[in-house]
């Protein structure tokens, strides 16, 4: 699954962004200091965070009354939808969906929001998650009508009598859908041949909603995580071995330690320790994905164990060695999103969304050059979105995939758009300079 749009509402900044759309591979959102990047991607982490990253609470800054037709009211958080994205589904998930609800292959865009209360929702856009009692009425009526044992129809009156108070819009689901299912099965035995097609129509159509959660079960497992990644989760070294073990005991209590955690997660055995063979298997297949996304053979990544102390290092074409704290930043960028691409695969998860605020953060000009290419590379296999406060990032991008984050009044808030015309983006690139 791929994400197609996404909208944010409530926070103080954005306040409501409308829906944006994401181009396919890479999506660059670009806005002045203080128009919302960083919010913007902590409240689209939200939706589906990374298993190893330990979040925030991106919700901190929203409001708890609002404002209408003169009256303050509550916010009750488990009502409100903070944000909310549109993915589009693969013609495998939606056959593996069809198998469990034929209903689903009429659509592949899958709609995932999350409350205030950090409650989760999924729907299958313009699929009802459940019949109305309409759509079933006729049916249920005829079926009532052509019981043969007029004593068993009189024996379940009253579980007919409640069903036919229920309103035209009255959705079969919860205990309505297993009153209902259980008076079809009752009533079975007593029907005619004739009947039967006509019964387990209404019998299939009543057990949607259970059918439908199932198939909302398999959509969370298969749903591209969020990975949130800025200069500060760059991983480092030398690392404490003792602090790793214990960190993979009590995960940190801000994203900010997710890196050390998601190193830890690959590197500690069942029994609570790190064996230096564990490293060793790690290092292989941390370098051949770090090969992988090269665009030319280059540094590799080594180690040292001496005591308690873990040492990571970049290991040149030439042999040199520099403490992975020394090196370049792309470097060092391009190693941190291998460590966490790794995990996912470890995890058996979809390969995530990269959000990326503000990478550029630190790279002179030659390592922002390199960062990009790897950027553009590293895009063909995975999305990314990209979040940047310097418009020159933007002098070799493609406009189509550049959005906007205008700052507004603190009544209206940021707007998110696209490059209306070409000459925006040259206007911004000479502002800049």
């Amino acid at each position: 699954m791929h994400i197609i749009k996404a909208k944010i509402c409530g926070h103080q900044i954005i306040k409501n962004s409308g829906w944006f759309e994401f181009s396919p591979h890479l999506t660059i959102f670009s806005g002045p200091c203080g128009s919302g990047k960083t919010p913007l991607f902590r409240i689209l982490q939200s939706i589906n965070p990374h298993p190893l990253q330990q979040l925030d609470n991106p919700f901190a800054n929203f409001p708890d009354y609002f404002f209408t037709k003169g009256y303050k009211r509550k916010i009750n958080p488990r009502k409100k939808t903070a944000a909310l994205a549109i993915f589009e589904g693969n013609n495998e998930i939606r056959g593996k969906l069809a198998e469990i609800e034929p209903i689903l292959i009429e659509t592949d865009k899958i709609e995932v929001g999350r409350r205030l209360d950090w409650s989760r929702w999924i729907s299958f856009v313009e699929i009802a998650s459940s019949p109305r009692w309409s759509e079933i009425a006729d049916a249920v009526a005829g079926l009532n009508h052509s019981i043969a044992d007029q004593s068993v129809a009189s024996a379940l009156k009253t579980q007919f009598h409640h069903l036919t108070h229920l309103a035209a819009t009255d959705r079969i689901k919860g205990k309505t859908m297993h009153l209902l299912g259980n008076w079809l099965t009752a009533i079975q035995p007593h029907l005619t041949e004739k009947e039967i097609d006509l019964f387990n129509k209404t019998l299939h159509s009543v057990y949607r909603c259970q059918r439908i959660q199932t198939a909302k079960e398999v959509v969370s497992t298969r749903l591209p995580s969020f990975l949130y990644l800025t200069p500060k989760l760059l991983l480092n070294s030398p690392l404490s071995v003792s602090r790793l073990l214990a960190q993979q005991q009590h995960p940190p209590s801000t994203i900010n330690g997710s890196s050390d955690y998601c190193l830890a997660h690959q590197l500690i055995d069942h029994d609570s320790s790190i064996p230096p063979e564990r490293i060793t298997h790690f290092l292989e297949a941390l370098n051949e994905k770090v090969q992988g996304l090269s665009p030319a053979p280059t540094a590799r990544v080594t180690h040292t164990l001496d005591g308690d102390t873990l040492t990571f290092y970049q290991k040149s074409t030439r042999g040199r060695k520099l403490p992975l704290s020394q090196a370049g930043s792309s470097w060092r960028w391009l190693v941190t999103i291998c460590l966490f691409l790794q995990a996912s695969l470890q995890n058996t998860t979809p390969e995530p969304i990269l959000l990326l605020d503000e990478p550029e953060k630190g790279l002179n000009h030659a390592s922002l050059q390199e960062f990009k290419r790897l950027i553009y590379r590293l895009s063909r296999q995975t999305t990314i979105i990209w979040a940047t406060g310097s418009s020159r990032n933007l002098q070799t991008a493609d406009r189509d995939t550049v959005r906007l984050l205008i700052p507004g009044t603190p009544e209206t808030g940021t707007t998110i758009r696209p490059l209306l015309e070409a000459t925006e983006l040259d206007k911004l690139l000479e502002n800049s300079n």
